[in-house]
């Protein structure tokens, strides 16, 4: 094919297997080297996509709050670090308590939590003193 030949010129396409889906036989060819029984190319696929693109730039552990999360859920979130409730938070925001309920899911699932304690000491971390 010719696009294997322009991204590797020593690329061989694997075996013909009735196994492997069409898809996985693409990505093993685009990897360079044939599929054995341990390993369906993906390594070596992986491998070759970082060595195009690079490393990527942050993880989500490196950037901070505000860039992970929008303005509601920002502010939701350092109202309940603060020990509030969610009523209270509803409250305090003009909002109902069912959106609160929505930005705090969105805020755990984005910052992988699974607590209000985790998301206090997750703001202490990312807040100066």
């Amino acid at each position: 094919m010719r696009s294997t030949r322009l991204l590797s010129t020593n690329s061989t396409l694997p075996p013909a297997s009735t196994a492997m889906p069409p898809t996985l036989r693409t990505l093993v060819m685009l990897a360079g080297r044939p599929s054995d029984s341990t390993d369906s190319g993906a390594t070596a696929f992986a491998e070759r996509t970082r060595a195009l693109l690079g490393e990527p730039m942050a993880t989500r552990s490196m950037v901070g709050l505000a860039e992970l999360l929008t303005p509601g859920e920002l502010r939701v979130a350092l109202a309940v670090a603060k020990g509030a409730t969610n009523r209270e938070v509803a409250a305090d925001l003009f909002v109902s308590v069912k959106t609160v309920d929505y930005h705090l899911q969105n805020v755990y699932r984005k910052l992988n939590l699974r607590s209000r304690t985790e998301l206090a000491v997750r703001v202490s971390q990312a807040t100066p003193n």
